[in-house]
């Protein structure tokens, strides 16, 4: 099975590893989506007659969406996401004080914690 990358721009980036595989069986080529190392995230796509073209396919969606890609800003979605995770984290972190509170026996003052 030989790795690739759907967005091939990704492919210089070092932190982006390939996220499809193609393959063969029965003479025929096949694409699905999967990181190295772990297990398939979609059914099968094919059959297509030569590896190149379902690599063609796989890559078709990214190539369609390109420009959309290049508006991306990964921190537009920092900003926004980011109050909400700090109260989970806040959230999460109380729930996890209310159980150690609760098996451990809870301090005599807040401010102890």
């Amino acid at each position: 099975m030989a790795q690739h990358y759907s967005d091939p721009r990704r492919a210089s980036d070092p932190h982006a590893l390939p996220d499809i595989e193609t393959f063969k069986k029965d003479d025929k080529w096949y694409f699905w989506y999967c990181f190295p190392g772990c297990m398939p995230d979609s059914d099968e796509f094919g059959p297509y007659d030569t590896e190149k073209e379902a690599l063609a396919d796989a890559q078709e969606d990214t190539e369609d969406n390109e420009a959309e890609a290049d508006d991306y800003d990964p921190l537009d979605e920092m900003d926004r996401d980011g109050a909400a995770m700090e109260d989970a984290d806040d959230e999460a972190y109380e729930r996890w004080a209310d159980r150690y509170d609760d098996l451990n026996g809870a301090p005599e003052d807040e401010e102890d914690r």
